[in-house]
């Protein structure tokens, strides 16, 4: 198995190093089965995953390395970078990755935030026979409330990208004016 595709390939070579040199794979590439090991006569399953170079972008910084890694999530593990369930990344963990391939780790995190604001008050007009038509008097004035609003944020990368409302209460009732 070569990166993944299985092909037959007939060598007579005495050991799995002489066979891959032959094949003119490098000492840099990954092999199941030791390089020291003898050849036997009959059919031996080696897998080989060449040397690919990827860039890892993620924590604000960009990575370019050479691995023999099998899957996104061997080469995240080899460089240090844990995934968690909500964060994103550009290709599945569980996948393999081209030579020149880039992978995106995206940070996601989500929370709770809340706002106070202003609940304006309402207006009732009332007609009164004792003022001169056009003339208007307050008789109460009206007072803005306030209200508190919690909200369900996303974050990614560390930037709100959604907001929604879960929760409204007045603390304080508006006066009618």
């Amino acid at each position: 198995s070569i990166d993944g595709q299985a092909r037959d390939l007939w060598v007579t070579a005495p050991t799995v190093a002489d066979a891959l040199s032959q094949l003119g794979y490098s000492t840099a590439d990954f092999t199941s089965v030791s390089r020291s090991t003898r050849l036997p006569l009959s059919p031996t399953d080696i897998e080989l995953r060449t040397d690919k170079s990827v860039t890892v972008v993620a924590d604000g910084q960009t990575h370019t390395v050479q691995s023999t890694d099998a899957t996104v999530g061997e080469l995240l593990s080899d460089l240090q970078f844990t995934v968690d369930a909500d964060d994103r990344v550009s290709i599945p963990v569980t996948s393999a990755f081209a030579d020149g391939a880039t992978v995106i780790v995206q940070r996601v995190t989500t929370g709770q935030i809340t706002a106070t604001a202003a609940v304006p008050f309402t207006v009732t007009t009332k007609t009164d026979s004792t003022l001169t038509k056009g003339t208007t008097k307050v008789v109460t004035p009206g007072k803005p409330g306030t209200q508190v609003t919690t909200y369900a944020v996303v974050y990614i990368d560390g930037k709100l990208t959604g907001k929604t409302p879960i929760s409204t209460q007045i603390l304080t009732p508006p006066t009618p004016q």
